[in-house]
């Protein structure tokens, strides 16, 4: 499977739940996990540290285990994306600094809400857009803005 990404709404297939509170959503059904894309995202994103399916370290350690409601919104949308691949989330509250990490996700579904991010550097990805498999970031991203701009 591939993470698919999506810039229109009547794109997400029929069935498919969008959703568009991240935080709720997040704070209520996702669990962390001890992975390495999982870490990689809290320290990139939020300066944290893996602590339990529940918590984290923050960049102020001397707080000890913080819950995970307290990551940022972008944080809780990509781990989002990667712990329910069965359901469709929105990118709209997410900076470059989250977009830039989607090459990590290997499955899922994303709504781009007509932003995108070029991150200068290539990467390995397994993203479906526009009926084409991209596996490599640069290359989706140049995709993605050929098709914003009504290119073919």
């Amino acid at each position: 499977m591939s993470l698919h990404i999506y810039l229109d709404r009547k794109d997400i297939p029929e069935g498919l739940s969008l959703i568009r509170e991240n935080d709720v959503f997040f704070n209520g059904m996702t669990c962390l996990q001890n992975d390495k894309a999982t870490c990689k995202i809290l320290h990139d994103i939020d300066g944290a540290v893996y602590n339990s399916k529940d918590t984290i370290i923050g960049k102020k350690r001397s707080l000890g285990a913080l819950n995970k409601s307290y990551l940022s919104t972008g944080a809780k949308t990509i781990l989002n994306i990667k712990e329910h691949p069965d359901k469709c989330f929105s990118l709209l509250e997410c900076g470059n600094n989250v977009l830039k990490l989607l090459h990590l996700l290997t499955e899922g579904h994303a709504f781009l809400d007509g932003r995108i991010c070029i991150s200068g550097k290539r990467f390995p990805c397994d993203i479906e857009f526009g009926g084409k498999i991209y596996t490599d970031f640069i290359e989706f991203t140049g995709g993605v803005i050929t098709a914003m701009n009504g290119e073919e």
